[in-house]
This record gives structure tokens, sequence and C-alpha cells, in this order.
């Protein structure tokens, strides 16, 4: 299945992005958002993964950031039914990562993304939208700028940057 779904957006991101972005007057990216799980015995709300294809000219860059709206169990009250209300004072923390650059290559982007589907494997759930793509305007996301040196990405740096942690 992974490699269907890899295929799947590799082919929407040529088919509806494609590359040499630069060269169009508003240059776009491919993001999708998958729904993550959420530890129910710790926090109430919505966890994402958020997987953005960017190619400015030949070589194609896969960015991803985790994202979240959530708020501790302990800050919420529950009614007979097990429907929940927000205890006075509180609210729900919104937030993400940094971007993180997965791949920049001008044929082993789609490695770039096997890897990244394979690390959360058990962690996602379905798409977060109605559709599973969506077409944005590349200045939206806030790329840092690509070097074109190696990869910046490491499942350690990601779990650092999830949990606040200094890098």
């Amino acid at each position: 299945m992974l490699n269907l779904l890899v295929s799947v957006l590799r082919q929407t991101f040529e088919e509806k992005v494609g590359k040499f972005q630069v060269k169009q007057e508003q240059p776009k990216a491919l993001l999708t958002n998958f729904r993550l799980t959420v530890d129910t015995d710790v926090e109430d709300g919505y966890r994402y993964l958020e997987v953005a294809i960017y190619a400015p000219c030949n070589y194609v860059q896969v960015w991803v950031r985790e994202a979240w709206t959530v708020i501790p169990v302990e800050c919420l009250n529950y009614d007979g039914d097990g429907d929940a209300t927000l205890k006075p004072g509180t609210d729900y923390d919104e937030g993400y990562t940094d971007w993180f650059l997965v791949a920049d290559h001008d044929s082993g982007w789609t490695e770039g993304i096997s890897r990244i589907l394979r690390q959360y494997q058990n962690r996602i759930t379905t798409f977060a939208q109605g559709s599973f793509y969506q077409v944005e305007e590349e200045q939206k996301f806030g790329f840092p700028e690509s070097t074109g040196e190696e990869v910046r990405y490491s499942p350690e740096a990601m779990a650092q940057a999830v949990r606040g942690e200094d890098q």
C-alpha cells in the first residue's frame, strides 16, 4: 500500500503542480495533510503530519512538519454522556514544528516520501481534509532556503521539535 500511496502523490504532483515553479508567476506546491493518532489518555484534539512537495527547478523538494490542536485531558470537564467542555481559563494549544527537508532530488524525491510515511505508518489514521491534497502558493509555506547541501531532516530533530526542545 505504501508504494501505491507514494505513486499517487507523485502522479498528482506531476499533473497538478510540476517542476520549474520559479518560471511561474505564482509558484505552487502540493500539500497533503494526514491525521495522526492522539494519545487520548493524555490529550484531546487533533495532530497532523503535513507533507509539502515543491519543485522550484528540476529538483523536487519534500518538506514535512507536524501540526496540532490539543488540550491536556485534565483541562476538560466530562458530563454523564462523555462530552467534554473546557475548564475555565483553559484553551486548546495550536502550533506546528518548523518545516524539515526530507528530500531534494531530481528523481529520488519519492524515496523521501516513502521514508516519512514508513516512519509515521503506525500514527497515520486518514487524510485530514475531504480531498487528499491541496495546491497552494509556495510563499504560504515559508520554506527555509534550500542550500543544495545534504538533507537536514532527521527523525530525532522532528521529535525534538514536536516536544519543543532546542535543536
